[in-house]
């Protein structure tokens, strides 16, 4: 079994990144004007990107993959980033002009947020996320094993950026106390207008405006679909040179998929971490339309 990751700044990331990846991220000159777009890894923070993308261009697809780089970064990402991907637009989130919109898939406490700062978290249920995660993984030779050897590290927060409900528990408490938009990828796959509606509400502006031409909002909800995403994913998703050809970045889109993984150990493993985790946050109750584990056990 292979387990391949490196540890900056006590947070663990993929092999590939620089040694300085974190380093930058912490060091950014944050701005009262950012946007930031946050979602633990599989989460759908690149889904996001996309629809916020797609609203600032009256729901026009993308046509070059150096657009959604260039206009949404993710802070921590450099030039020799990009000679390594043989992608020379990812750019220093510096050199992106203001109001910014940003992507990151660290925790708080190492983001340097202004505190008028807007934020975007997505948070996807914790069964189908290590699911999800493994896939990917597994994709670009970070890991070797097996789903089984792979839960148990999941389990014990030892994947990228360290432990699923760490992360979400250190964005959430900051949901009250500066301007954040928590969102789930399940309702944004099962109410895709509502949740497009919310975030261009949010951000305002221009954003608003797309969402209220039915016209632009139709192209938008269309072009923003899985199957239209993964018709697109070599201009949405940055090249990785260890990725396995036939590995889908948009891969299934669905809820549930855990059910074709997890065995009832570690079902009854998973949900008494979350159970213990989430006690006495309303995040405990954050899918319980979709019948996870946790609701129907």
């Amino acid at each position: 079994m292979s387990h391949r990751y490196q540890i900056q700044e006590d947070i663990i990331v993929r092999r590939w990144l620089p040694p300085d990846f974190v380093e930058n991220a912490i060091s950014y000159q944050a701005t009262c004007t950012d946007t930031f777009i946050v979602g633990y890894p599989r989460a759908g923070s690149s889904w996001i990107s996309y629809i916020i993308y797609l609203l600032k261009n009256e729901g026009e697809p993308i046509h070059s993959s150096e657009r959604l780089w260039e206009e949404i970064p993710e802070i921590g990402m450099g030039r020799h980033v990009a000679q390594r991907f043989g992608k020379y637009f990812v750019q220093l989130a510096e050199m992106v002009p203001h109001p910014r919109i940003l992507r990151t898939q660290l925790p708080y406490d190492k983001v340097p947020i202004h505190p008028k700062a807007k934020c975007i978290y997505i948070s996807r249920n914790p069964f189908d996320t290590a699911v999800s995660l493994f896939h990917e993984v597994r994709s670009i030779n970070e890991f070797s094993g097996s789903f089984n050897d792979f839960f148990t590290y999941f389990l014990h927060g030892q994947t990228d950026y360290n432990d699923y409900f760490d992360h979400h528990k250190s964005w959430y408490q900051r949901k009250f106390e500066q301007t954040v938009l928590w969102i789930t990828y399940e309702d944004l796959m099962t109410y895709p207008r509502a949740i497009i509606k919310q975030i261009a509400d949010y951000m305002g502006g221009v954003y608003q405006r797309s969402a209220n031409d039915e016209f632009i909002m139709k192209k938008i909800i269309n072009n923003s679909s899985f199957k239209e995403m993964r018709e697109k994913e070599s201009l949405l998703v940055q090249k990785n040179p260890n990725r396995i050809n036939d590995f889908s970045f948009f891969r299934k889109g669905q809820i549930h998929d855990f059910e074709n993984f997890f065995n009832e150990e570690q079902i009854k493993k998973l949900t008494e971490k979350f159970l213990a985790q989430f006690k006495g946050s309303k995040l405990l109750n954050s899918w319980e339309r979709y019948c996870l584990p946790v609701k129907c056990m």
